[in-house]
């Protein structure tokens, strides 16, 4: 299941960068079609994770839903950015993708180690608020 992680992980890696070359494009297009898979394919990894696992069954699961919907408005509020004044908008938003990635891994590891998760998800609000002194693009 690790391996299976890492490559979600890798692959979404994969759509942050194209998404982040979409700032030195001249029309900034921000995200193509790919990109926007790739970006999903965690939750979808999870999905499938938790079914296997049948993790609704305890409280951890819950805790797993919940990290799942802050992704997903991360992944959201991302996009939103994305689209409203391409380029300009372009490096915000590739930056709460990156934010994001503490809880690919807190999805990860919530249904079988939700203490370890918690701790993980933790790193999305300490990762914007570096953001504030360090640019991530």
């Amino acid at each position: 299941m690790v391996c299976v992680w890492a490559a979600l992980l890798l692959l979404y890696i994969g759509g942050v960068t194209l998404t982040a070359r979409g700032e030195s494009l001249p029309s900034g297009k921000a995200l193509s079609s790919a990109g926007s898979i790739l970006l999903y394919l965690p939750i979808a990894g999870w999905i499938v994770g938790v079914v296997h696992l049948h993790a609704f069954r305890h409280v951890a699961g819950w805790l797993s839903i919940a990290f799942a919907f802050a992704f997903l408005a991360a992944m959201v509020h991302a996009m939103r950015l994305m689209k409203k004044d391409p380029p300009a908008t372009i490096g915000p938003a590739v930056g709460w993708l990156l934010a994001a990635i503490p809880l690919i891994d807190a999805l990860a590891l919530s249904p079988l180690w939700p203490s370890a998760a918690l701790a993980l998800a933790m790193g999305l609000p300490l990762t914007r608020a570096l953001q504030q002194h360090v640019a991530s693009t």
